[in-house]
């Protein structure tokens, strides 16, 4: 019997957490390590900004009410699509800084989450921070 999302989902969180860390700790490397590093040949960019664009698939809002039970807006972190798919859900306040974040692991029909604490998990705070300004640098040019 395959195991339901509830089951799946923290290993799942894991996994990523410790992807999206070794993205950052591979740009703290010098050269020669980074050469030797598993996630060598894996990584585009000069830097984690750069590769982190290159993770997963897009990061976008969502607005209040696009799906069903979904009355609040969030910004996405899309890292894959399909069955299985899963995304960071960051909902922020009107300064756009998070203030909650939630990890989502879906399978067709079924899906959970985690709510992700960003003071242990700091690299993710990382990433959400770069899109969150890069999205409002991007807002900002739209409306000059």
């Amino acid at each position: 019997m395959e195991k339901k999302c509830a089951e799946l989902v923290l290993e799942k969180f894991k996994e990523r957490a410790e992807i999206i860390e070794g993205i950052y700790r591979y740009y703290d490397l010098d050269e020669a390590k980074q050469s030797a590093h598993v996630l060598h040949n894996q990584l585009t960019g000069d830097w984690a900004g750069e590769a982190l664009e290159n993770y997963g698939l897009c990061f976008d809002y969502v607005a209040p009410h696009t799906f069903t039970d979904q009355p609040e807006g969030y910004y996405r972190w899309q890292l894959s699509w399909g069955g299985p798919s899963d995304e960071f859900r960051i909902y922020v306040d009107d300064m756009c800084r998070p203030v909650r974040v939630e990890y989502w692991f879906m399978d067709w029909w079924d899906g959970a989450k985690v709510d992700v604490n960003l003071e242990v998990y700091s690299y993710i705070e990382a990433a959400i921070a770069y899109f969150l300004e890069y999205e409002f640098l991007a807002y900002e040019g739209a409306e000059a």
